[in-house]
């Protein structure tokens, strides 16, 4: 009996670190790489660098993104201080295990591949078309984010973060996720689509306003997007989970 549980215990980790490495990974190629803004904790800290850059710090790739992911674990510290309060010892000690993981893996991939934003892999495959790299990184990051998610949510974990608000709506006020989502990351996706329009035109040293507006709208349309498909596929997986447990029972 023993022997059984303990496999379950080693097969649900490895599922979960699994997991958590792959959203590290999506964080890294859309957020940091494409700069596509989907709100969370890795998108709030993504909008207040951003602020930093208006205020005219100047900052290569590398520092930038290594102040995004100190920003991340500085938010995420505040949000497990919240999500104790609400879910109490056991959820802190299962939540900051995969933050930590999450975290490491951003870290190894800097390290490893170099700043995001300069990944050779994401030149060779959009060759700098700004639609085509935001509408399909849109897709890819809404669908696996989503189910990343989700495969965590599933197991009774979080990766910390804005997950613990998502949490705390989802289970104290049964509101549903895909306006849970639009709710706690509308904001940050705004602001930070704005900022990075602004940046990136002042950068190119050609700003243009009808130029702005185009590259803003883009943002915030394959942002949306993104976000509307990641709560689809959480609602989905999770209602798909749901169901196949009632039917085991039986």
């Amino acid at each position: 009996m023993f022997t059984i549980m303990k496999s379950k215990n080693i097969k649900k980790w490895l599922f979960l670190i699994i997991n958590d490495i792959l959203l590290a990974l999506c964080i890294y190629f859309f957020t940091l790489g494409v700069r596509l803004n989907t709100g969370g904790i890795d998108g709030l800290s993504v909008m207040t660098t951003q602020i930093f850059q208006l205020f005219n710090l100047q900052m290569d790739n590398d520092t930038k993104e290594f102040i995004i992911i100190f920003l991340m674990i500085f938010y995420n510290l505040l949000s497990l201080v919240i999500g104790y309060k609400f879910f109490g010892h056991d959820f802190l000690i299962k939540t900051i295990i995969l933050f930590l993981i999450l975290h490491i893996s951003l870290c190894f991939f800097i390290l490893i591949f170099g700043a995001a934003e300069n990944n050779l892999l994401l030149r060779i495959l959009f060759r700098d078309n700004f639609l085509i790299k935001m509408f399909f990184s849109s897709l890819l990051s809404g669908f696996f984010i989503g189910l990343t998610l989700s495969n965590i949510i599933k197991m009774g974990y979080t990766t910390g973060g804005m997950d613990i608000f998502q949490k705390i709506l989802k289970d104290f006020y049964k509101i549903n996720f895909i306006i849970i989502l639009f709710l706690t990351d509308g904001i940050v996706i705004f602001f930070s689509s704005f900022f990075e329009s602004i940046i990136t035109k002042f950068q190119s040293n050609s700003f243009n306003f009808i130029s702005f507006l185009s590259d803003l709208i883009i943002r915030l349309f394959c942002s949306f997007l993104s976000i509307f498909i990641i709560g689809y596929v959480i609602e989905k997986n999770l209602l798909f989970f749901n169901k196949y447990k009632k039917i085991k029972k039986y």
